[in-house]
């Protein structure tokens, strides 16, 4: 017990001295919640005896304030999320193709609860690492919190999860290498003599079509700007002085990323100064973002956005009228017909999924690890840089839905991504944008 307690203290010490790592990564958060919600319940069941009384009670009081069963498995969601947009390997819990700022700090039980998840959802391979990597934990000699861990039932059930794969052969030295550490287990003993009958006598009983779950996303490769598509972009900079008369005295520094479609960023158009005053107004009214659902007319939350945001009508103050302005003067367009201003804050594994829409984007933060803005079908990815802002057509010259300008947020790994955004109506552009014919040359600039 006390050595438990011991282990319970230095985590609890390096979550004070790192406070803003747990806060700021999907993975030490999900490690911490996880710990809060689940581990204090073998603690609860552990001192139910007359010893444990003053502690226990301490514990149904603390209850309420502790992390629900809601918050863990969204959390473990967050984490899987980010696997599936090939950022993660579950292995468990270790970072590729980026570097990390932190190391992760799983424990066996946070590999345990994953897979029980990826046992449900029928991701077998992934479950399998999982439980692998819990085995590995537990088998270290400095691993000291281990009440409440039965380690005979975690070979068992990486066995079933052998099998589902169709690997009876690995399964069976699965629970022979189990029968090691626990020799007098009389029902792993049992499990192991059943499921050896069954290999000999019928072999084939194991066959089966499960695999692993198919990344239903598309290749977000593209989010660390590793596309596999071909790029045949030519990419230059100009200071635009021409878009509008404004701009003759207050030049501004445009990037082209695309041609075909339009796609460029603005770079320095919003000072550090107004990205904190923006991001400061906003903290205390943002509220969960939602999307339009076309059949009932209504908008609703969906997994497919995760963020929180405020929109602020054009006049609302000189800061907003200001940046009306400059959305019309660095684009051409017309801003009577314009939205309102919304201004978006992405949390750890915050995304926004391939969508199509117009608009002019600003990035009010740095984000260390993830956060891009990635264009799916033109292998072009964008990342956030603090007072830069992209703007690109969605519509093609005859007005038509440009599908190629389909576009997603990646998730946030590490930090936080704030953006404000406007987009702006086709109505009213007639005389800014009109429709060119196909073969009529078009004047980008």
């Amino acid at each position: 017990m006390q050595r438990a307690l011991h282990d319970l203290a230095t985590f609890h010490i390096e979550a004070e001295n790192e406070e803003r790592l747990y806060a700021s990564s999907a993975v030490s958060s999900f490690s911490l919640i996880r710990h809060m919600q689940s581990d204090w319940t073998h603690w609860q069941i552990y001192l139910q005896e007359e010893p444990g009384e003053d502690e226990l009670e301490f514990l149904k009081k603390s209850k309420p304030l502790l992390p629900s069963k809601k918050d863990l498995n969204k959390a473990s969601e967050e984490v899987f999320k980010m696997k599936n947009f090939r950022w993660v390997s579950i292995g468990c819990l270790k970072l590729i193709k980026i570097i990390i700022l932190h190391s992760s700090l799983a424990s066996p039980r946070d590999c345990i609860h994953l897979a029980n998840l990826k046992i449900n959802s029928k991701d077998f391979s992934t479950a399998e690492q999982l439980l692998r990597k819990a085995l590995a934990l537990l088998e270290n000699p400095t691993y000291q919190e281990k009440i409440g861990i039965n380690v005979a039932d975690i070979y068992t059930r990486l066995a079933h999860v052998l099998l589902v794969q169709d690997k009876p052969e690995v399964a069976l030295a699965t629970f022979e290498t189990a029968l090691q550490h626990f020799p007098h287990n009389a029902s792993l003993f049992q499990e192991y003599q059943n499921l050896k009958k069954k290999v000999l006598i019928e072999p084939k009983i194991f066959q089966t079509n499960s695999s692993d779950l198919d990344d239903t996303v598309y290749d977000m490769e593209c989010c660390n700007g590793l596309c596999k598509t071909a790029r045949n972009l030519q990419l230059y900079c100009v200071y635009d002085s021409k878009t509008s008369p404004f701009l003759r005295l207050a030049a501004v520094k445009k990037e082209f990323l695309s041609l075909d479609p339009y796609i460029v960023i603005f770079h320095n158009v919003i000072s550090e100064k107004e990205i904190l005053r923006i991001r400061r107004a906003s903290k205390d009214q943002l509220t969960v973002s939602t999307i339009m659902n076309y059949d009932s007319g209504e908008h609703v939350v969906d997994s497919y956005r995760t963020s929180k945001s405020v929109w602020y009508p054009s006049d609302t103050n000189d800061l907003t009228w200001r940046l009306t302005n400059l959305v019309g003067d660095v684009s051409g367009m017309e801003m009577k017909t314009s939205e309102r201003f919304q201004v978006i804050n992405y949390g750890i594994a915050g995304i926004f999924e391939a969508h199509t829409d117009s608009l002019l984007l600003d990035h009010l933060s740095e984000v260390p690890q993830g956060g891009a803005t990635v264009f799916t079908k033109l292998n072009l990815t964008v990342f956030p840089q603090p007072g830069s802002a992209i703007f690109w057509y969605n519509l093609d010259n005859q007005g038509n839905e440009d599908k190629r300008t389909d576009h997603a947020g990646c998730p946030v790994i590490v930090g936080s991504k704030w953006i404000m955004t406007k987009w702006v109506s086709h109505f009213g552009q007639e005389f800014r944008k009109p429709c060119y014919k196909l073969d009529y040359p078009i004047p980008f600039y």
